[in-house]
């Protein structure tokens, strides 16, 4: 492949990345799915899902890129469990099916390579491009929905792909804003939060580092108001484990009067913990202020933030638990395979009618329980295996390597990103079988983060090519020396 045609293929890789990112972050603003015809949605997808399968395609055969994404052959196999569930489930939602696989693939292998196939002079320059984008969509979005909380604007509306209401504005004691899901919305704030501060590290423009700062408060603002306990707990996980890192990793001159690394440690430590201790207390004083605003702007006599669902319901996970037992109860039925990745529903409706996943028709709402259940123990060990190897990648880099960590101003962001995703999966299934920006971004980081780590420690890390890439290179080789001799 010429060097002009490959920059072609790159240039136009990283213009079908932001275009996907965009798009699924807009639909996560309601309006926007409104207003737009589902027929051009549909068409927009279709789209987006076959030039993802031609630059697989072209990759595959070409530069190899998604071949060399960390711990890529674990990724593959897990595709390759979940095409086999699929073919053993072939009653239950088999075209879904196959548009989930290739979803999964386009995310896990080919964005999970953008930093890979991204020179190292350019990264920078196209991170800024990406972050800044979803800054500007987000920072529109929030505005406008701390605008319906001001003046107490709120109303119902049925879309086409939700058998339940979707509530919009200020409603029921919490910001829905022109978002679906505040519990979604909520995740995304905080990352816009991580992706400004990230900016305001590599920015010197003093404009622009207000921007930032800005949108970070309005971005607090709306996680205050959304009423959103995934939004807080993937705040303060974050937030410990990125003041702990940056302690440990770029330890300011102070913590020199702390001789001895367990010393070290433990003031990291407890700064962490006081780094949660004062976002939950901005959380609480953005919303004991917050309120006020509607009432001496609108007619309104007193703003309440209790959530009903909350309050009048004594289950603390509001009924995750039971949600859990059935997806366990699935998985123990075919433990395997599982019901294939869009299964479980229709599965169980076949096997188990009275579930209540089945009356709610609901998600699992964990997504490690869901690949259990989905995929059964084929792909749960496959994502259990990557989630350990990962892990212990982090864990080696941020704790216990001594060399230079020359990208880590990326990493730790790309890592905080991962995280706060993984969190939040906990809670929604996310990460495996969907098609949102939570995926897409999750891919994206936790494969850069991954291979950024193992290049700085590369004196340690002498990574072999992966089984996979060996095996199409030598096809692919092949296939070209047949042709040659043939011609």
């Amino acid at each position: 492949m010429t060097s002009t045609k490959h920059a072609l293929i790159e240039k136009g890789i990283f213009v079908y990345i932001v275009i996907y990112l965009l798009y699924t972050q807009f639909n996560k603003i309601i309006p926007f799915s409104l207003v737009v015809d589902s027929r051009i949605i549909a068409f927009i997808y279709s789209a987006l899902a076959l030039f993802g399968v031609l630059f697989l395609l072209i990759d595959a055969f070409g530069e190899k890129y998604i071949f060399r994404v960390p711990f890529a052959d674990l990724l593959i196999l897990f595709i390759i469990v979940c095409v086999l569930s699929t073919l053993f489930n072939y009653k239950y939602n088999f075209i879904d099916n196959l548009k989930t696989i290739v979803w999964t693939a386009v995310q896990m292998l080919l964005l999970g390579s953008f930093v890979i196939r991204t020179p190292r002079e350019k990264l920078k320059g196209r991170v800024q491009i990406i972050t800044n984008l979803m800054i500007l969509v987000w920072f529109a979005a929030v505005i406008v929905s701390l605008y319906q909380f001001i003046f107490q604007i709120h109303w119902t509306v049925w879309m086409p792909d939700n058998p339940r209401i979707t509530r919009q504005g200020f409603m029921e004691g919490r910001l829905f804003g022109v978002f679906g899901d505040p519990n979604y919305a909520g995740g995304i704030a905080f990352i816009m939060c991580v992706f400004s501060a990230l900016n305001i590290r590599w920015n010197k423009n003093r404009l622009l580092r207000c921007f930032y700062v800005i949108n970070i408060g309005l971005q607090m603002c709306y996680i205050a108001l959304s009423g959103s306990r995934t939004a807080l707990l993937t705040g303060s996980v974050c937030i410990f484990a990125g003041v702990l890192i940056y302690l440990l990793v770029f330890p300011p001159k102070k913590l020199e009067l702390f001789p001895g690394k367990a010393r070290k440690t433990l003031f990291a430590f407890i700064a962490a913990v006081l780094g949660v201790v004062a976002f939950f207390g901005v959380i609480r004083v953005l919303q004991a202020e917050l309120i006020k605003i509607p009432e001496g702007v609108t007619n309104v006599k007193e703003v309440s933030l209790e959530r009903e669902d909350v309050e009048e319901n004594k289950d603390i996970s509001n009924n995750r638990f039971h949600i859990w037992a059935d997806g366990i109860t699935i998985f123990r039925s075919t433990p395997i395979l599982g019901t294939s990745p869009r299964g479980h529903l229709s599965y169980a409706e076949d096997h188990f009618d009275d579930m209540y996943v089945v009356e709610k028709q609901y998600s699992l709402h964990n997504a490690y329980i869901t690949v259990l259940a989905c995929t059964g123990l084929a792909g749960a060990l496959c994502a259990a295996a990557y989630i350990v190897l990962a892990a212990g990648r982090f864990i080696r880099y941020f704790f216990i390597y001594d060399g230079p960590r020359t990208s880590c101003n990326i990493i730790l962001p790309l890592f905080l990103i991962a995280l706060s995703i993984a969190v939040i999966s906990c809670l929604s299934s996310l990460i495996f079988f969907g098609n949102s920006v939570f995926e897409v971004m999750f891919w994206m980081s936790v494969s850069g983060a991954l291979t950024l780590a193992g290049s700085d420690m590369s004196a340690i890390i002498r990574e072999k090519p992966s089984v996979s890439y060996r095996v199409v290179a030598f096809l692919t080789g092949f296939v070209r020396k047949d042709k040659a001799s043939g011609q």
